[in-house]
């Protein structure tokens, strides 16, 4: 499940009111976050919400989420700079500036405004914790949101990372002054979701179908609906129909499915089910420590997951691209090395579901082999204490 990109802006439901908020405190020259509970959207909206709004007031929009890695800072330089050699259709170089001087230059040359969108900064925040290259990055951005009238900056993030971010408040003044929380879809926003992705795909949407799909529990949020886990069940249901050419979107398939909860939590069983049986039992086994007791995802070494792998060991090595390959695990460098997590937070329930599922089933096995066992036994119990009384009995005439 790929975030919206800026082409998407006719698939983003439902934020109608926080795509202006935001482009209001962008006019305004403020610094603005959006920040949300894990996968509630944030890169979606900030590419396919925010960046086409600002785009037609002829703002330059340079977007950057890529930050492990040392050299993140150069990174986004030369984005920075690429995209102003892109517009102004000339050379132009990050010639060592820092980011405030480089926007500033941009500026100049294009004759435009360039908002800088931040986002995914938790991962900045996570990876670069307490080094110098942070506090250098930090005193850069200091400088840069000087300019925000000009080059405003847009930081996205998850409200978990909000805690640390607040450092950044000792450098920015009202950091969080246009603050924007993404809270879970509206019913009625994802019913018209549904209807217009049915038509998107050409396909009629029989009566009841938005109704049954809003009437499952993995997906509802306080009083709303996940979108993240909602659009898993959603696509996952129109691909099953265009598969089958049925022409229509029908609560029939739904229930086939075994429902709309089913819909999400079995989302993974067919990919998982492609790995090898020894990767599969690998997987399964590494699942207790790639999700923590609370129910978050959590990261660990290679080594870490070698240790813990037993005698399937030699196995994490030829694992883990292929679960990078399927976009179910990703690589994180940070400070201490690489480390290895889930690739996103929301699917960690589809994760845990099939590992659950998967339990049961090992558990299932094991009591039908002790019942077998105790079987035998009993039968062979039987059949020894049978032989002795007709050995007795044969004795005793």
């Amino acid at each position: 499940m790929l975030p919206l990109t800026s082409g998407d802006e006719h698939l983003l439901y439902g934020r109608a009111e926080e795509v202006k908020a935001a482009l209001a405190a962008c006019e305004a020259g403020r610094v603005t976050v959006v920040s949300s509970a894990p996968c509630m959207g944030v890169t979606s909206f900030l590419e396919a919400g925010v960046t086409p709004a600002l785009q037609r007031e002829d703002c330059i929009v340079v977007a950057f989420r890529a930050w492990p890695g040392r050299y993140f800072a150069s990174s986004l330089r030369e984005k920075i700079a690429g995209t102003v050699r892109l517009i102004s259709a000339t050379e132009f170089s990050a010639d060592g500036d820092e980011l405030g001087e480089l926007l500033r230059r941009g500026c100049r040359r294009t004759g435009k405004r360039i908002a800088l969108v931040l986002d995914q900064f938790d991962d900045y925040l996570r990876c670069h914790a307490g080094t110098d290259v942070a506090e250098a990055f930090d005193a850069e951005l200091a400088r840069a949101a000087q300019l925000a009238g000009a080059a405003p900056l847009l930081f996205g993030l998850q409200n978990h990372a909000l805690e640390a971010f607040g450092r950044l408040q000792q450098v920015i003044p009202n950091l969080l002054g246009s603050h924007i929380q993404l809270q879970p879809l509206r019913r009625d926003d994802v019913g018209q979701w549904v209807r217009c992705e049915a038509e998107r795909r050409r396909l009629e949407l029989e009566p009841g179908v938005d109704h049954a799909l809003l009437a499952g529990q993995t997906a509802a949020s306080e009083d709303g609906i996940h979108p993240f886990l909602f659009v898993v069940g959603l696509q996952r249901l129109m691909e099953a129909e265009s598969r089958m050419r049925s022409g229509a979107v029908r609560v029939s398939t739904i229930q086939e499915y075994g429902g709309p909860d089913k819909l999400i939590l079995e989302a993974l069983d067919l990919p998982l089910a492609e790995l090898s049986s020894t990767h599969v039992d690998l997987f399964f086994r590494l699942c207790r420590i790639l999700i923590a007791e609370d129910g978050r995802r959590q990261s660990a070494t290679e080594q870490a997951l070698t240790d813990y792998a037993g005698k399937l060991n030699r196995f994490v090595l030829t694992l883990l691209p292929v679960l990078i390959g399927k976009n179910i695990l990703r690589s994180v460098e940070v400070r201490d090395g690489i480390r290895y997590e889930i690739a996103r937070e929301g699917l960690v329930p589809i994760i845990r579901h099939w590992w659950d599922q998967r339990e049961a089933v090992m558990v299932a096995r094991r009591r039908a082999k002790f019942r077998v066992r105790s079987l035998s036994v009993a039968a062979g119990t039987m059949i020894v204490a049978y032989a002795v009384w007709l050995i007795l009995t044969w004795k005793g005439r």
